[in-house]
Parts: C-alpha cells; structure tokens; sequence
C-alpha cells in the first residue's frame, strides 16, 4: 500500500512539476536583480516580493495584451465573413482582408453546393472552437493553481535560495 500511495502522489503532482521547474529558472535569471535590491532595502522579503511582481508584470502584461488582440481580431473576421456569407453583396474596401477573401470566392459562391460546404466548415469550425474555449475554461482551476505554484515556489527560490543550495 505504501508504494501505491507514493506512485498515486507522483501521479498527482507531477503536473505541477512543471511549474515548481519554471520557477527555479526564473528564480536563477532573476537572482542578480534580488540581491542587488536586497543589498539597497536590506530587506530580503520585500526584495523578493518586488521581483516577484516585477516578473509577473514583464510576463502577464504582454500576454494579457496578445491575447486581447487575437479575441478581437477572430471575432471581427469571424463575423464578417459570416454576414458576407449569410447576405451577399458588394464589398467596400474599409474591410480589407475579409474583402479580399469576399471578392476572390464570391465567383465560386454562386454555386449552391459549394455554398453549403463553406457554411457548413464555418459550422464545424464554430463549434470546434466552442468545444476547445470548453476544454480551457474546465482547465481554468487547474492553470491557476499552477500559476500559483509557480509564483509561491518562484519566491521562496529567491528568498531561500542560497538555503536550498546548500542543502542539494
């Protein structure tokens, strides 16, 4: 029993492996930036605090942004191709990639069956990204307890540092 209980708590915390491993190499990089404020605060904790945010700031604000604009972009595109498809008309040229697609196959829309298989792959696509957006919003618990982990572990590697080196 007791080897079961060791390989079921590998199997549980292997995922968060990762996250405790992304730590110690940003603890690593980021080590000379702590004790340089160490050394000017004299304050060990609230140095590692401060590199702590400085790191979450200089990953999270450009992810937030890339992410923001890909949602806007899909959606946008999305949508306008899907009224293109649904009413077809003339296209003006404010909407210059989803024209240039309009304008290339408006000749081949003309024709019923290939109408249908663009709307139904739209279909398809739509609900492929409805059942991944799924996958990720079930899995939303999890990224966060990891990026938890990561944060927490991330701080004590810079803190304890020279502790854990010692010790391995």
């Amino acid at each position: 029993t007791f080897f079961v209980l060791i390989l079921l708590s590998i199997y549980f915390l292997l995922p968060f492996f990762k996250s405790v491993l992304i730590a110690m190499i940003l603890a690593f990089i980021f080590r000379p930036a702590y004790k340089w404020l160490s050394k000017k605060t004299k304050k060990e904790r609230l140095s590692a605090v401060l590199i702590t945010i400085l790191v979450l700031l200089i990953i999270l604000v450009p992810f937030g942004f890339v992410i923001n604009e890909v949602i806007k972009e899909s959606t946008v595109t999305f949508v306008s191709l899907k009224q293109k498809l649904a009413a077809p008309q003339t296209c003006s040229e404010q909407d210059s990639r989803v024209c240039t697609l309009w304008n290339s196959a408006r000749g081949l829309l003309a024709e019923p069956r290939i109408k249908f298989y663009i709307t139904d792959s739209l279909e398809k696509g739509t609900s492929f990204i409805t059942e991944k957006l799924s996958a990720f919003v079930v899995s939303i618990p999890q990224l966060i307890l990891g990026i938890f982990i990561t944060i927490i572990s991330f701080f004590y590697f810079l803190k304890d540092g020279d502790k854990f080196l010692k010790k391995v």
